[in-house]
Order: structure tokens, then C-alpha cells, then sequence
């Protein structure tokens, strides 16, 4: 997926590519598919756009009209076909529980640019973005806390393995580690 709201696919391990019928034609910068049939990609003009069916038919969800305007989506997270979370210019997040149908607004504190966004479960999530910012949240979203990442420059992928190891990544071969302490053992 990328310019002007192209998006291709591929049957055969990526032999060949058949591009498909797009609803959109701004720029697509990010996607999740949850299986082979669901999936979802965001990008510029607040565009976020749907499928269940593996990517034959696209629809676009419906976001209030001065979010439209302002808002370039740069990632998105989904935990399952119900939950997922987008993430774009000037720190905006949204949330849906409804597959995309409807998307509320979440505050996420800060007004960088964010460029990816991980949730690990229907709780915790990470979000990167621009001036090495790093958010995260234990409440689904409810609330975003801005984590130290010790560099100024853009943060734009992150990743985790698991919910105590997690990387980011960004400009200038720039590398942020996560590592969570163990919880304290019982006696």
C-alpha cells in the first residue's frame, strides 16, 4: 500500500501482485490485519479504511469532519478483531471496540508527531513518534504517560516480543531498548 491510496496483494508468497480496488486516494502509510480476512490501513487525510474479506472490498470509516482536515494517520494497532488503536500527526490516537465501525478520540499528552503504535494486549500499548517520544499505557488508553527515551530524534517503528521486552526504532540508526524489571518475588 502507499501513494495515492494504492494497495496490491499477493496469493503466491509475493511470485506476482494484483493491485486492488481502493476507496481512497490519499497516501497509506500504515496497516494491521488481525487474520487473512481482517485488516485495517491508515494514512493522510484521517483516512482509515477496513476489510473482512482479505482485501477484495475496502470501506472507509467515518471520522468527524475537522479530524479529516488535520489528522495524517501514520500506524495502527489492532489485539483482535474488536480493539485497535491509530496514531498520527500532532499526538493524536484513536480508539475503536466496534472493528472500526466508530473511532473515539484518546488524549495521549503530548503534541509530537506519532509514527507507530504497539498494543500488547486490550491494556498495555506503546506509541513513538517525532523528538523521541515515547508513550505508554496499562488502561487501554485512558491514559498516556510520556517514558524517558534518552534521544531527540524521531522514533518510528516499535516492536516487543513480549510484555517485558520491546525495541524502538528511528532516524539516524538510532536503537531504544524496554527492558521491564522482574516483579518482586514472594516470600
Amino acid at each position: 500500500f502507499g501513494e495515492e491510496g494504492t494497495i496490491f496483494t499477493t496469493r503466491d508468497s509475493g511470485v506476482s501482485w494484483t493491485r486492488l480496488q481502493s476507496p481512497t486516494r490519499h497516501l497509506l502509510l500504515g496497516g494491521a490485519f488481525v487474520d487473512e480476512y481482517r485488516g485495517w490501513l491508515v494514512g493522510a487525510g484521517a483516512t482509515i479504511i477496513q476489510t473482512s474479506d482479505g482485501g477484495e472490498t475496502w470501506h472507509v470509516s467515518r471520522l468527524d469532519e475537522a479530524s479529516r482536515a488535520a489528522v495524517r494517520f501514520g500506524a495502527i494497532s489492532f489485539v483482535d478483531n474488536r480493539l485497535g488503536w491509530a496514531v498520527g500527526s500532532g499526538g493524536t490516537i484513536y480508539h475503536t471496540n466496534n472493528g472500526g465501525r466508530t473511532w473515539q478520540q484518546q488524549s495521549s499528552g503530548v503534541t509530537a508527531d506519532l509514527f507507530d503504535v504497539k498494543f500488547l494486549d486490550a491494556a498495555e500499548g506503546w506509541a513513538v513518534g517525532a523528538e523521541g517520544t515515547i508513550i505508554h499505557t496499562n488502561d487501554g488508553g485512558l491514559h498516556w504517560t510520556a517514558e524517558r527515551s534518552e534521544t531527540e530524534h524521531p522514533l518510528e517503528r516499535v516492536f516487543f516480543v513480549s510484555n517485558t521486552r520491546g525495541w524502538a526504532v528511528g532516524f539516524g540508526g538510532t536503537v531504544v531498548a524496554y527492558v521491564r524489571p522482574p516483579a518482586p518475588r514472594l516470600r
